[in-house]
């Protein structure tokens, strides 16, 4: 069993660490490594003298190779967690099928396969893409100016005038973190690959930074 179970796993170690070019193990590879030396450490005793050095601190080394797996585990989850954007599942088993399905449907979900022209032509599969750029050139490829009419009796509800200047006002440092501080600290992270919780913990340090770029 140990045997079938190794030669499942140690191709896909092989190959995944190829790619990687040892620089980088993703959370999932990790655990499979961990995965591997722990049924390698089980081998029984009848074994050749020269591995029987593996089962001396058995259970030491075990107990540390179960804690890398469950941290690599909890990482690969956080990770989809952060990409499917899923934020009302707080504990249980880790969830992979689950999220995997997840970011599929929300793929399905954001394609577009039919669309209907401001012209009443109905286009479909490559036709789409054409008929987005045709609709924006109608009217963002013109010279012309575009008259808006102003039409008060679509703005019925209307702020003060204290309002209006304090929607113009600058915003203060303090109103920047106590922002950043409501974020979940598991939101998707931004184009700079940071989550929120890195901006809370390293405040002290980024803060400044953070409130001067905004």
């Amino acid at each position: 069993m140990i045997h079938k179970s190794l030669g499942n796993i140690l191709p896909l170690m092989q190959n995944t660490i190829a790619i990687n070019n040892d620089i980088y193990l993703s959370p999932m590879i990790f655990a499979l490594q961990c995965v591997m030396e722990i049924l390698c450490i089980g081998i029984p005793l009848s074994k050749p003298m020269h591995l029987r050095f593996l089962l001396q601190e058995s259970l030491f080394i075990k107990s540390e190779l179960l804690a890398s797996f469950k941290v690599a585990s909890l990482d690969e989850e956080r990770f989809l967690k952060q990409k499917s954007k899923v934020h009302w599942l707080a504990e249980g088993d880790a969830n992979t099928k689950y999220f995997h399905n997840t970011l599929k449907c929300k793929n399905h979900r954001a394609q577009i396969d039919v669309i209907i022209d401001s012209n009443g032509i109905l286009h479909e599969g490559k036709d789409v893409p054409k008929a987005f750029v045709d609709h924006y050139v109608g009217f963002l490829g013109k010279e012309e100016a575009v008259i808006m009419p102003i039409t008060q009796e679509l703005f019925d509800v209307r702020i003060d005038q204290a309002m209006s200047v304090d929607m113009i006002r600058e915003v203060t440092f303090d109103e920047i973190k106590r922002t950043m501080f409501a974020f979940a600290d598991d939101k998707a992270p931004g184009p700079d690959g940071f989550t929120a919780a890195f901006y809370k913990k390293a405040w002290d340090i980024v803060g400044n930074d953070v409130c001067l770029a905004v």
